[in-house]
C-alpha cells in the first residue's frame, strides 16, 4: 500500500508547523517581556512574519511540485520517503508509534534499530490517508504485543 502526500498537503503541513513554531516564539517572547517588565513594539515583528509567511507560501506552492513524502507499507516493512531520505523499518524492528502531545503534532514511529525514531508531521497526509496509516500501525502494534 502506498500513501503519497499531495502538493496541497505538503504546503498545509509546512504552514501548520511554521505557525506553531511562531506561536511558541511569540509566547516565550511575551512571557519574557512580562517577566522582565520591558516593552516590545510588536509591529516590526508582525510585518516580518507576514512577509516571511507570504514568501514561504509562494516558494512552497511553486517549487515543490513533486510529492514530498511517501509511505509504502508492505507485509515485510514500513518505508518512509522524505525528499531524498529513505527510512526502512522491518516489522520485526517496529516498536510502535505515538503522536506527540504538543503542537506541532508529530507522528513518531519507533524502531529497535539504534533506538531510532522516524518523525513526520501529523498533517503530512490527508485525514483519509492518516486513518488508513494509523489502522495499519495499530494492527502491527497489536501483533507485536501478542508475541
Amino acid at each position: 500500500m502506498e500513501f503519497i502526500q499531495s502538493r496541497f498537503q505538503n504546503v498545509f503541513s509546512r504552514l501548520y508547523e511554521m505557525a506553531c513554531e511562531m506561536f511558541w516564539y511569540i509566547f516565550i517572547g511575551i512571557v519574557f517581556s512580562l517577566f522582565f517588565s520591558f516593552e516590545i513594539n510588536y509591529l516590526p515583528y508582525f510585518i516580518l512574519s507576514l512577509i516571511f509567511t507570504t514568501c514561504s507560501i509562494c516558494y512552497f506552492a511553486s517549487i515543490h511540485e513533486d510529492a514530498a513524502k511517501v509511505i509504502r507499507i508492505s507485509d515485510e516493512k514500513f518505508v518512509f520517503l522524505d525528499y531524498k531520505t529513505k527510512t526502512v523499518i522491518n516489522w520485526e524492528d517496529f516498536q510502535g508509534y505515538k503522536i506527540s502531545r504538543t503542537i506541532p503534532y508529530k507522528v513518531i514511529i519507533k524502531s529497535r534499530i539504534y533506538g531510532s525514531k522516524t518523525r513526520f508531521s501529523y498533517y503530512a497526509f490527508s485525514s483519509k490517508q492518516r486513518k488508513q496509516i494509523f489502522e495499519i500501525l495499530q494492527i502491527k502494534s497489536a501483533n507485536k504485543s501478542l508475541r
